[in-house]
């Protein structure tokens, strides 16, 4: 038992008196899934060290247990109640075949005899929960300002070309209705003015074929040369904008055989003026689906209007994050490695979507915005696991053992190392009973998340 505690990083440095000790003043004890070792609102029952198994907190939400943490192997669970001398704030239930140490409240008795030991117990138990409250409310409002900070840059560009294309848009109108009056009052045939016509709703509705640079820069020169050459210099300036519409030289050949050199230059102002207004409009169309696009990721990204547990595919998770992020990731080149034959998962999806966030942020700012991101996905027995890595800078051997305490990036020279890596060894391991892995080299930065396959709900 002795060597078995030693293996435990609780116990590493104790010595072979004090590990005796410890085991003479225990009682081992087995359980069985579903075993609860005490209820909410029951008495102190001891402390109780997991040697095998594992256990989970439950929490009264109306008539829903809610679960609150997972205690693994080589944790302590009840110490609270045996702090303060309240009753049990929580349940703790067996979750599988377990063998725990467990410790008589007797044995604490007498450090809570005196009434200022008593005292210095309680009020430290209650410093530490609103210490806890405190780092929880900071990593919430750290979270939220990633996602405002994504959604401000990311909403700015649309938002700002969908307001001045509607700005824009009745002047346009205005000059195009007026030209097509004077197209209209001109001698112009019926097979012409359907010719005209025909064209205007090429325009409107037919989206042109997308050209390379080169090919586009080699039509508006043509096209350029056109205009000098047919008396078009007043049009000139838009040549860009008659090409992205599908108006090249071919096109403006086929016009002037219809309505002939005499009524061109009014025909080129008329199709200027339409060309304006379709630009303006594919402006607010694209613009507009931007922004739908950007608040459907954000209802995906939170999970908004769902219950807190969904069945998902972690794929989808990893690419909303990588959307809310995407004003960070600059020059950042993405590699995805999908396994996309894996199950999909039971999940508290938005707590899941925050370890994303974290993660690739991290990976980000390692790499100054300009680095290697790989996103992988596999399955180890029944693990999904999904792999982030980078080709940073690296995390220094010496805070590697701290990178998973709470506020470790403000007890730190660099703010981003380590930043929110408590949240996601929580949301991870207590909320998920998953498992977070990680190894560091200059150049080579790699963070796994193990999820279990067969999550209970």
């Amino acid at each position: 038992m002795a060597e078995y505690l030693r293996r435990m990083p609780l116990f590493a440095a104790f010595s072979d008196e004090q590990l005796g000790d410890l085991q003479s003043q225990g009682k081992v004890i087995d359980a069985e899934p579903g075993d609860y070792l005490f209820h909410e609102g029951d008495a102190a029952k001891g402390l109780f060290l997991v040697l095998q198994g594992g256990l989970e907190i439950l929490k009264k939400s109306g008539a829903q247990d809610v679960l609150i943490a997972h205690i693994p192997i080589g944790e302590f669970v009840g110490e609270m109640s045996l702090l303060t001398g309240q009753p049990h704030s929580a349940a703790a239930r067996v979750i599988q075949k377990s063998q725990l140490l467990q410790f008589d409240p007797s044995l604490f008795s007498s450090a809570r005899s005196s009434p200022i030991v008593r005292l210095l117990l309680t009020t430290m138990a209650r410093r530490m929960r609103n210490t806890e409250a405190a780092i929880r409310k900071h990593e919430r409002l750290s979270s939220l300002g990633k996602l405002a900070s994504g959604l401000a840059s990311e909403l700015g560009g649309p938002a700002s070309a969908s307001l001045n294309a509607a700005r824009y848009l009745p002047k346009a109108l205005d000059v195009s209705q007026a030209l097509s009056m004077r197209i209209g009052h001109m001698d112009l045939e019926p097979p012409q003015i359907s010719y005209l016509n025909t064209l205007q709703r090429q325009l409107i509705t037919r989206t042109p074929v997308p050209l390379s640079p080169e090919m586009r820069a080699e039509c508006e020169q043509q096209l350029a040369v056109w205009f000098d050459e047919h008396e078009g210099g007043d049009v000139k300036s838009a040549v860009s904008e008659f090409v992205a519409a599908g108006l090249d030289v071919a096109k403006m050949d086929e016009v002037l055989a219809q309505v002939g050199m005499s009524r061109m230059s009014a025909v080129l102002h008329w199709l200027d003026a339409m060309v304006n207004v379709v630009t303006l409009s594919r402006s607010l169309i694209s613009s507009s689906a931007r922004i739908s696009e950007l608040i459907n990721s954000v209802k995906a990204y939170t999970y908004m209007d769902q219950s807190p547990m969904q069945e998902i595919d972690i794929h989808e998770g990893l690419e909303n994050t990588l959307i809310m992020l995407r004003h960070r990731l600059a020059e950042t080149q993405i590699v995805r490695e999908y396994d996309r034959h894996l199950p999909r998962i039971v999940v508290r999806g938005s707590e899941i979507n925050q370890v994303w966030t974290h993660l690739i942020d991290n990976a980000i700012t390692a790499t100054n915005a300009c680095g290697l991101l790989t996103l992988r996905t596999s399955r180890e027995d029944e693990w999904l696991v999904v792999e982030i890595a980078d080709n940073g800078c690296g995390i220094p051997r010496a805070m590697q053992d701290q990178l998973f305490q709470p506020m470790f990036a403000n007890q730190t020279s660099d703010p981003t190392k380590g930043l929110g890596l408590e949240t996601v060894q929580r949301i991870v391991v207590e909320r998920h009973r998953g498992q977070v892995r990680f190894a560091s080299i200059p150049g080579d930065t790699r963070f796994q998340v193990y999820l279990p396959l067969k999550a209970t709900r």
